[in-house]
């Protein structure tokens, strides 16, 4: 079935946490001649996934219609972006598979890259429809499975996630089904249930790959969180990272944590060295801003300049991400609280709801909240922090 992520691909870690897409430039610069350097990749010299990508390239450049290495190429550049934070690499990714894709039927390796790149992208109908068709042409086809479970649980279509979810039993993937049971029972109140089921994988399971192990540790962090019990989702979270130390998502959900905690040293010695990276800029200058550093202005001002070009590029592919930065560092509830709308009718995952529901009580909205108030009902979710956000916008009605 080849690798573990294309059997089980860590889909929700990644489309959960991506941030800001595209670079900080609102229009496109266009080189003199070929051979002028447009940016340098963030790469060491002998950073051993920098001398994977050389030898990649040269084998596209001198055989391009080797398949499998164009596949190779765009996967590597597709799991750059997703543990550096780096949209840059879905650019690299497209640009690879751009004549494959323009095929009338393009090979089905093919069509999943494109799926890949369509939900990194937020694209999540095009997504959906690449994943659809790869299962239409292959239906057993585990990582497909995957992806369209995940993309369904991050816009909240729960009964259609699990109804892609009875598709593993079919292609003899009955761990992803039980994976994913446990996560979507711990989004419907049953944390505590779900917790030890996930909990006991990782112990019968020790030779379990690092990056899924490293995806359910995540997640049994989130289930401590909801559960209140901090000392064990920390525990949780500092292991997830011993599988990954420079994975930018996993250090963002650590620091979303510490933020929680007001222990903004801690986030600040996470991200200093890493403002390349969006997601972890937004933790950086929330970081600063409440401990009142020197740095949080121009910090503050960096995260403005790219939403500010993003915006004149025309993308909202960022709302969320936006709507926090309006709330928590430009104390503007009314222009969060709009945001975090129009993300809500995209993306409802509990992040989402969490940036919804702070804005509303920010801006005493009440009418604005009923759509995710109605979420928690439905789901029966039981975080403290989303109870007490609730308790509080009923208050205002009162």
């Amino acid at each position: 079935m080849g690798s573990w992520k294309q059997v089980f691909a860590r889909a929700i870690f990644i489309v959960s946490h991506v941030f800001l897409i595209g670079d900080v430039m609102a229009t496109p610069f266009i080189p003199s001649n070929d051979q002028e350097v447009l940016e340098r990749l963030p790469f060491k010299a002998q950073d051993p996934i920098n001398q994977k990508i050389k030898a990649l390239r040269l084998e596209v450049q001198k055989n391009p219609n080797d398949l499998k290495q164009v596949v190779l190429l765009a996967r590597t550049y597709f799991q750059l972006a997703g543990s550096e934070g780096d949209p840059r690499y879905i650019g690299y990714a497209q640009s690879i598979i751009q004549p494959w894709s323009s095929f009338t039927h393009p090979p089905i390796e093919i069509v999943l890259v494109r799926g890949l790149l369509f939900q990194f992208s937020h694209d999540f109908e095009k997504a959906s429809s690449a994943f659809s068709e790869v299962l239409f042409r292959e239906p057993l086809n585990g990582e497909a499975i995957s992806w369209l479970v995940d993309l369904n649980i991050v816009q909240a279509n729960y009964v259609e996630a699990q109804k892609y979810n009875q598709l593993f039993l079919k292609a003899s993937l009955n761990e992803n089904k039980f994976i994913y049971d446990a996560m979507i029972a711990g989004i419907h109140g049953q944390s505590k249930t779900a917790y030890q089921q996930l909990f006991q994988f990782i112990q019968n399971t020790p030779k379990a790959h690092p990056e899924l192990k490293e995806w359910v540790l995540i997640r049994l962090a989130e289930m401590a969180v909801r559960l209140n019990d901090p000392v064990l989702a920390e525990k949780n979270f500092k292991e997830a990272l011993t599988m990954d130390p420079q994975d930018a998502f996993g250090i963002a959900a650590y620091c979303d944590f510490l933020l929680d905690q007001k222990r903004m040293p801690e986030v600040i010695a996470l991200t200093k060295n890493k403002k390349n990276s969006d997601i972890l800029l937004l933790r950086l200058a929330q970081a600063a801003f409440m401990a009142k550093t020197d740095e949080a202005s121009s910090l503050i001002n960096a995260l403005e300049d790219r939403f500010n070009a993003a915006n004149l590029r025309g993308d909202r592919l960022h709302l969320m991400e936006e709507s926090r930065y309006q709330l928590k560092l430009k104390n503007n509830p009314t222009k969060a609280l709009e945001l975090a709308k129009l993300n809500w009718k995209k993306q409802r995952e509990p992040k989402d709801a969490r940036c919804f529901l702070e804005a509303a009580l920010a801006a005493k909205n009440v009418r604005e909240a009923q759509a995710v108030l109605q979420w928690m009902r439905e789901t029966n979710y039981e975080d403290p922090l989303f109870v007490s956000l609730q308790q509080a916008l009923l208050r205002l009605q009162k």
